[in-house]
């Protein structure tokens, strides 16, 4: 899987309304049981020109995943001070139970640990998802320079670098 990181998208590349369109597809159609469908519920009523730019000042971000051209999958996240909150994950049915959502959760990790001040990530709090996430990453703290605390909680153990793309 090839990792995008969507604010790192040039507005000159030729899939910027592909991805645009995919990500709003998410805003406007939250699973209505997470908590996200709660915070967006104003921003899926503006226009479509403003729900991006308005989401990125309120520090959402995502990751969305390549595989032979098509899109396969995406993670979501919210920039909170020093962490970002990883709160929503999805990778096709068809790619299911292949490991592609640790390796797209370690493309996560990788990425906030290129983003200016961040020195930790959540992953999915104390929810069942989250819990068995940090559980395959807690097999790999060595190799990524982490630390899986309780909650859901990541340390990176490398000192935050400045802001560059994966």
């Amino acid at each position: 899987m090839k990792p995008i990181v969507f604010s790192k998208i040039r507005r000159s590349s030729p899939r910027k309304r592909e991805f645009n369109e995919y990500v709003l597809n998410w805003i406007r159609n939250p699973d209505p049981q997470g908590g996200f469908s709660k915070k967006v519920g104003a921003f899926k009523r503006l226009p479509r020109s403003l729900v991006i730019p308005l989401m990125r000042l309120a520090g959402y971000d995502g990751i969305i995943f390549m595989s032979k051209g098509s899109i396969v999958g995406n993670i979501f996240f919210q920039r909170h001070g020093n962490s970002l909150h990883l709160f929503a994950i999805y990778i096709t049915p068809k790619l299911r139970r292949k490991g592609l959502a640790r390796e797209a959760v370690e493309h996560f990790v990788r990425h906030a640990k290129t983003v200016k001040g961040i020195e930790r990530v959540r992953i999915g709090g104390e929810k069942l998802v989250g819990r068995v996430l940090c559980a395959r990453l807690k097999k790999s703290e060595k190799r990524l320079g982490i630390k899986v605390e309780k909650g859901g909680w990541v340390k990176l153990m490398q000192s935050p670098n400045k802001s560059r793309t994966i």
